[in-house]
């Protein structure tokens, strides 16, 4: 751990990839067919986002558009790989 008291960081950011069950063949599948579109989408929008191009006021069509893009699914797919690493 870099820091010298852990404890005492309220809010701390977790690399959670390395927290996941190897996904099953059919998830890898799943995952490899939305991901790139999905990724694509929201760092393009991300990026709009920060250069002023888009704006908040939007923010339930583009939860939409990424539900579109299979985030619920890929989601499902990560808390099921996680509820496997604590059985």
């Amino acid at each position: 751990m870099v820091y010298d008291n852990p404890g005492s960081y309220k809010y701390q950011m977790q690399n959670t990839k390395g927290c996941l069950a190897e996904a099953t063949p059919e998830e890898s599948d799943t995952i490899a067919s939305l991901t790139t579109d999905f990724e694509t989408y929201y760092e393009e929008l991300l990026t709009k986002l920060i250069l002023g191009q888009q704006s908040l006021d939007d923010w339930d069509s583009y939860i939409s558009d990424l539900q579109k893009l299979g985030m619920d699914e890929l989601i499902s797919i990560a808390q099921a790989r996680y509820d496997r690493t604590q059985e």
